[in-house]
C-alpha cells in the first residue's frame, strides 16, 4: 500500500516509520548507496578516466543534472567543504538515487554509476 503522506523521501508505507520519517532500513540503503557513489567519484578522480555515456532517459537525466547543479551551487556558496560531507548536500543526491530505485526500478548497481556520471559532468 502506498502512503498518503509524502515527505519527499519515503514513497511506500514500508519505507516510513510511525513518525513519517524514513525507516532505519531506508536510511542504511541511502547511506550505502551514497558511499558507493563517493567511491566511484574518487575512482574517476584517481584514474582520470571519463565515465561511460548516460544510460538514463532524457527526463531522468534532466532531473539528475538539476540535482547536481543544486549541490554544486550549495558547495560554491560555502554550505559544504566540497567533499559532500554535510547532510544538506547529501540529501538531494540520496533522494534522487532513491527515486531511481523506487519509482523507476533502476537496479542498485546502475544507480550509483548513473549518479556518478551526472555529477562528473557538472563538476
Amino acid at each position: 500500500a502506498y502512503s498518503v503522506a509524502h515527505d519527499g523521501l519515503a514513497h511506500h508505507s514500508n519505507d516510513i516509520g510511525r513518525d513519517n520519517a524514513p525507516t532505519a532500513e531506508l536510511q542504511i540503503w541511502m547511506s550505502v548507496m551514497f558511499f558507493d557513489f563517493l567511491t566511484q567519484c574518487n575512482d574517476i578522480k584517481v584514474s582520470g578516466e571519463k565515465p561511460p555515456k548516460f544510460g538514463l532517459s532524457k527526463k531522468l537525466r534532466r532531473r539528475g543534472i538539476k540535482v547536481c547543479e543544486d549541490v554544486v551551487s550549495m558547495v560554491n556558496q560555502g554550505q559544504d567543504d566540497g567533499l559532500l560531507t554535510t547532510s544538506q548536500v547529501q540529501e538531494p543526491i540520496k533522494k534522487f538515487m532513491w527515486d531511481l530505485c523506487h519509482d523507476y526500478r533502476v537496479p542498485n548497481e546502475r544507480i550509483t554509476t548513473e549518479m556518478t556520471r551526472l555529477f562528473y559532468h557538472q563538476t
